[in-house]
């Protein structure tokens, strides 16, 4: 079971390798577009050979099978029995998809992302934050962002908006109806259109969602952008293949201790239940030796007899 795990993670590594190698030509055209020094049909030229290579992608993704069983793919997860017991098994989580579209650098589609602002803040600030602490967002992008507030209506919360260099850009509290901000730097944000479901006493929660522009690489900042969600997508790549790696050395080891386990196991087996065939050759040998030398004494014993009686004749 075990190799046959080893073999199976084996394909989907090698899969995934070439993915990384095909990303990385990915961006290096990305960067190539980046550049102003190309017209519309230079990046035209490199528009589709980007998508021929993410093509190439998609049929690896398609083509990675063992069993009848699509390995990267995404939304499966592997157990391999590993021991005899029913609990002694190892899983790999494969839940991630490796397409274009899962990796979100297919050219010419739409991506939501949702950030909670919270998440990078310590859990005993995030238990007991209310409207009067400051949660941010640093450096957003240019784009169109919608806002979501949660907390527990005991009072009234302000979202403030500022530049690079700390001057509030516009600030309002939060409202019941819709309010849409054009900040004037290339950002705009909606905020809820109805009252924010509200949380438990003493919480707050804040997450905001970028709708970000069909994926291009046609100018100058669409190619930058582009360049970055390639390299989200490399790090995604990058990390299956290292969990991967980490479970194929965990099943290295698991298969060398039941390699000795077993080796010890029928050694012992074997000295209890089995006979030792040397010994037992050995002990053969000696009653055969015995044998015949107790047949040549009554041997001899008989020819004494003879003699006596020969002397009468």
């Amino acid at each position: 079971n075990i190799g046959d795990a080893k073999n199976m993670l084996a394909v989907a590594e090698s899969s995934l390798s070439k993915i990384n190698d095909i990303l990385l030509v990915v961006r290096d055209k990305a960067e190539q577009a980046a550049s102003d020094t190309l017209g519309d049909a230079e990046r035209t030229a490199i528009t589709d050979q980007i998508k021929a290579l993410l093509e190439e992608i998609n049929t690896i993704v398609d083509e990675t099978e063992w069993n009848g069983q699509k390995l990267i793919a995404g939304g499966k997860t592997f157990n391999f029995q590993t021991g005899f017991q029913a609990t002694a098994n190892t899983g790999v989580n494969m839940e991630d998809g490796h397409k274009a579209e899962d990796l979100q650098v297919a050219l010419g589609q739409v991506f939501d992302r949702a950030v909670d602002l919270l998440d990078d803040l310590p859990t005993s600030l995030v238990s007991s934050i209310a409207p009067a602490n400051t949660v941010s967002a640093t450096e957003l992008e240019s784009g169109e962002y919608s806002i979501e507030v949660a907390w527990d209506g005991s009072t009234t919360g302000t979202i403030a908006i500022k530049d690079s260099v700390g001057t509030i850009a516009y600030s309002t509290t939060f409202a019941s109806t819709a309010t849409e901000v054009d900040t004037g730097v290339g950002i705009k944000i909606t905020l809820a259109s109805a009252l924010p479901t509200e949380a438990a006493k003493g919480e707050f929660g804040v997450f905001y969602t970028k709708q970000d522009s069909a994926n291009s690489v046609s100018s100058h900042n669409d190619a930058t952008a582009y360049m970055r969600r390639v390299d989200a997508a490399i790090q995604t790549v990058s990390a299956s293949v290292k969990d991967i790696g980490a479970i194929v050395s965990r099943l290295t080891f698991k298969e060398e201790n039941l390699t000795v386990a077993k080796t010890n196991t029928e050694a012992a087996y074997n000295r209890i239940m089995n006979a030792d065939i040397a010994a037992e050759q050995l002990e053969a040998m000696k009653y055969q030796i015995l044998q015949q030398t107790a047949t040549a004494m009554l041997a001899q014993a008989n020819v004494a007899p003879q003699a006596v009686l020969g002397l009468f004749r």
